[in-house]
């Protein structure tokens, strides 16, 4: 029977047995995982991270040690990266599994946020340095009624930044390419909270 989804996803906090559970599957159901995890995109950076590569056996894992200690790894980078993984992964007709923690990664890709790469625009901040902090809040607000990091509107760095990607991504909206189309079947991990430290605390 034609499944009626194309991706899975385990998701939950540090420590709740994601990886272990995600290899199970990926054995059981001819998967590759696809780590959502904001701390493991690092090389080197092993201790705390819970990485357990061991744990991985044969089966194939992506967005694992991609990354140098130092440099930025963003949300749009990740979704970039991951919706490329899930094509190739469908190419070899198996099961992605995506396996993580960090929220704005799984939302970027489950909600499939519609993310562009902005570049600095001077003219642009130039113009809105002229602003007031107030004003800067309105005017982001009008660009994005629906904006909900506070962050972006009480710094006024983040606040012109903001400004910047949203008017970049109304110009160039129009001519990106279609995401992939995903049907996910999610699976969250809940432990009660004595049993987690204890689990945390095992694994440090």
């Amino acid at each position: 029977m034609k499944k009626p989804y194309n991706l899975l996803v385990i998701l939950g906090v540090t420590a709740g047995g994601k990886t272990g559970l995600a290899v199970q599957v990926a054995t059981r159901f001819a998967g590759e995982i696809i780590s959502a995890d904001s701390r493991q995109v690092y090389r080197g950076m092993d201790l705390g991270t819970g990485k357990d590569l061991h744990e991985y056996g044969d089966i194939p894992y992506h967005l694992i040690d991609i990354a140098e200690p130092g440099s930025e790894y963003n949300v749009f980078q990740f979704q970039r990266d991951c919706f490329e993984r899930i094509e190739s992964i469908w190419q070899r007709q198996t099961l992605p599994i995506i396996c993580g923690g960090t929220g704005m990664y799984l939302d970027a890709v489950l909600s499939r946020y519609r993310l562009v790469a902005v570049p600095r625009n001077q003219p642009l901040r130039d113009r809105l340095e002229l602003f007031s902090d107030n004003a800067l809040r309105e005017e982001l607000l009008q660009l994005k009624p629906e904006q909900h990091n506070r962050t972006d509107l009480e710094d006024r760095d983040r606040l012109i930044r903001a400004i910047e990607i949203a008017t970049g991504e109304e110009d160039v909206a129009d001519s990106l390419p279609p995401l992939p189309v995903i049907s996910p079947l999610v699976f969250g991990i809940k432990w009660p909270r004595e049993v987690l430290r204890q689990r945390i605390a095992v694994r440090l």
